[in-house]
């Protein structure tokens, strides 16, 4: 071997070796450069999710104030409709129970005009019944003292008799109750 092929052949062991170094240091440079991106793109990643964060956070509040808006005014407006509602039953309540008082003084006034009829015709019939009586008592004779079988008076108890004779009879014309 010559010295130009061990000059050449070194020459070629230094260019590979010098390219290999070259290479080391091109891998380095971009693998520092990708770790860089990696990392670049994990800041803006995080920048881009806190930004996001923000803006749900924002739109979320302003969603709920909005929902809390809307529930009051619907709360209100159900409010105004109960009220609305309750005063119209009241009134129809209140209505009907003023017809029904109406028609129970009505019923009463009633009641207190039939009852004093029913005493006048009471009083008129006790009236009648002593008269009887008195004209009964003057035409029997007295009786006797023998023991007799007391019963209790009918008449006394609100139990009609028929008369006894034809000239206790009353015919209904004659009664001042009916007439």
């Amino acid at each position: 071997m010559d010295s130009w092929t061990i000059v050449l052949l070194s020459l070629v062991i230094g260019i590979l070796l010098v390219g290999c170094g070259v290479l080391i240091v091109y891998l380095g440079a971009l693998t520092k450069n990708a770790y860089q991106i990696k990392v670049e793109l994990q800041q803006d990643l995080a920048n881009g999710l806190q930004t996001i964060e923000k803006e749900s956070e924002k739109t979320s509040r302003r969603l709920k104030r909005e929902l809390a808006e809307e529930a009051e005014r619907n709360r209100d407006a159900i409010m105004r409709e109960i009220q609305v509602s309750l005063n119209d039953i009241a009134t129809k309540v209140g209505s009907r129970v003023e017809a029904i008082e109406a028609a129970q003084r009505i019923d009463r006034t009633n009641v207190s005009t039939l009852a004093g009829s029913l005493k006048k015709d009471i009083f008129t019939v006790e009236q009648r019944l002593k008269l009887l009586r008195r004209d009964l008592d003057k035409r029997l004779p007295p009786p006797e003292k023998e023991p007799v079988e007391t019963q209790p008076d009918p008449a006394a108890e609100g139990v009609p008799t028929a008369p006894e004779t034809p000239t206790e009879q009353v015919s209904a014309a004659e009664s001042p109750a009916y007439g």
